[in-house]
């Protein structure tokens, strides 16, 4: 904008210098005038803005800095927890492990929607992009067994279809 301005104001001078006086009216001396006024004083509010700016956005990087922390605790977490309690444990009834399914996979979809954010502010602030391959070993498995568990599933409503047709 400074340099779509300068250019104005410097032919104002020009005219004012070259043209006799009274030639501009003074309604549009006046514009000039309130012009530059206003102008000084976006500038002066453009560079207030920009300090808190700047201090906020090292405020934000240091909340994402935490929370991407946080979040890695969480994946490790997850991870045992779906190693433990998922769906791809010894010994579980097969409806039991669909239940089981489910569940991990909606706790997938919440961090994953979690890693888009974090993505997206590391990108923001010029970090380093963070890997999380507990969290890609769970969606792989995840998928795999969804595969497994909705072909037993289709199995199971087979043989009961079968069955109330014989």
């Amino acid at each position: 904008i400074e340099l779509e301005i300068r250019p104005i104001m410097e032919m104002y001078q020009m005219l004012e210098r070259y043209l006799p006086a009274g030639f501009m009216e003074k309604e549009e001396i006046d514009k000039k005038t309130v012009l530059r006024s206003y102008w000084k004083k976006l500038i002066a509010q453009a560079l207030r803005r920009g300090d808190e700016l700047s201090n906020k956005q090292i405020q934000y990087k240091r909340e994402l800095q935490n929370d991407i922390r946080a979040f890695k605790i969480d994946v490790c977490n997850f991870m045992g927890d779906f190693i433990k309690n998922g769906p791809l444990v010894k010994g579980i009834a097969p409806m039991e492990a669909v239940d089981r399914l489910s569940r991990f996979k909606e706790e997938v979809k919440i961090r994953e929607r979690k890693f888009d954010l974090y993505h997206g502010g590391e990108v923001l602030f010029a970090l380093p992009h963070q890997e999380y391959p507990g969290l890609e070993k769970a969606k792989k498995e995840i998928k795999l067994a969804s595969l497994l568990y909705d072909l037993y599933a289709d199995v199971i409503r087979s043989i009961n279809d079968w069955k109330l047709m014989v």
